[in-house]
């Protein structure tokens, strides 16, 4: 296995990747992603305006969701990068807190994220 650890997102906890590992050996599946859950409504454009892509309802599951990857870490198979494929073709995912999804995306993020880690500290 391969944990890949992206280092723009610098609070993951240690956590995350015992719940990375577990997931993928007790489903058995290709690749465990970290990912968000989107609460929002969203929408696609269409020819006749907005098209809605989740509908959130009164009563939801998991499967009502949208989740986009958070680009914190994942963990894959090594056999995937043998066949040419990150992912495969059997991917599951874990719900990274939000906390840990803090991204540096610029000088700016990377200045909030000293002044984090020194309350942290």
């Amino acid at each position: 296995m391969t944990f890949i650890k992206y280092l723009q997102t610098p609070f993951v906890d240690p956590e995350t990747f015992k719940e990375l590992i577990n997931t993928m050996a007790i489903n058995d599946v290709d690749c465990t992603v970290g990912v968000e859950k989107i609460g929002d409504p969203l929408y696609r454009k269409n020819s006749y305006g907005l098209e809605p892509i989740n509908f959130l309802k009164d009563i939801v599951t998991d499967y009502d969701y949208v989740y986009r990857e958070t680009l914190t870490c994942c963990l894959i198979k090594n056999e995937n990068l043998r066949n040419g494929n990150l992912y495969g073709s059997t991917i599951l995912n874990y719900v990274v807190p939000s906390a840990e999804c803090f991204k540096l995306e610029s000088f700016h993020d990377l200045e909030i994220a000293n002044i984090i880690y020194k309350k942290l500290i």
